[in-house]
């Protein structure tokens, strides 16, 4: 039987930015060598949030995982980092798609590209970013972000922003954006790039407050 794909509000993710980023990073590649990871930032005006989609257990929906759980395991790993913090808080009908009307993929360009957080949303009135972590090989990762803008007005192009950290950028193709702003969906046949630095996760850029689910 296939997992269950839950969607989670990171509780505090200010506070997780600011928390152990070594052992975040640490918990985030032990994660990463037995399954994928969607993180996705959501904008609305000047309000973030984060949430993780991580495949579950029959008991995720009820906070009483089965052991090994790899939900339960990286929540482990946020508290660690974050203290109290790194929480998650389930979402039960998922994150709602509508209202983009613009889509990029993105992926890293260069060897030492810059992670991508909330800053590079800064400008647009409706946005997220969705970011697809993937094992490549024995001890290579992939990832692949997609950004979805809309709102009322346009916002400043974000194409030069990723270049400038490293990151390539291409138009979503018509035929693949149903569906495209949900965190599970997947971006293995977008095109990712190699990362050879520590993992992330898209968290909201400093200074910036929450917006609910």
């Amino acid at each position: 039987m296939a997992p269950t794909i839950h969607t989670w509000r990171i509780s505090d993710p200010a506070a997780l930015s600011a928390g152990d980023q070594t052992t975040l990073a640490t918990g985030l590649r032990y994660h990463l060598a037995v399954a994928s990871l969607h993180s996705a930032l959501v904008q609305v005006g000047g309000r973030q949030q984060a949430y993780l989609s991580l495949a579950g257990c029959p008991g995720c929906a009820t906070d009483r995982c089965d052991m090994g759980c790899r939900t339960d395991l990286l929540r482990r790993v946020l508290r660690a980092a974050g203290g109290q913090a790194g929480h998650l808080e389930r979402v039960a009908e998922g994150l709602t798609t509508q209202g983009y009307r613009a889509f990029l993929w993105a992926w890293p360009a260069q060897p030492e590209a810059d992670p991508i957080d909330g800053s590079l949303l800064a400008g647009w009135p409706r946005a997220r970013l969705v970011a697809q972590w993937r094992k490549m090989g024995r001890q290579r990762l992939q990832v692949s972000a997609l950004i979805a803008l809309g709102g009322d007005a346009d916002g400043p192009p974000l194409a030069p922003r990723l270049a400038a950290q490293g990151w390539g950028a291409q138009p979503v193709p018509a035929l693949l954006r149903s569906g495209a702003a949900d965190p599970r969906w997947p971006l293995a046949h977008l095109r990712g790039g190699v990362w050879n630095q520590a993992p992330w996760i898209a968290l909201p850029a400093a200074r910036t407050a929450e917006v609910p689910a």
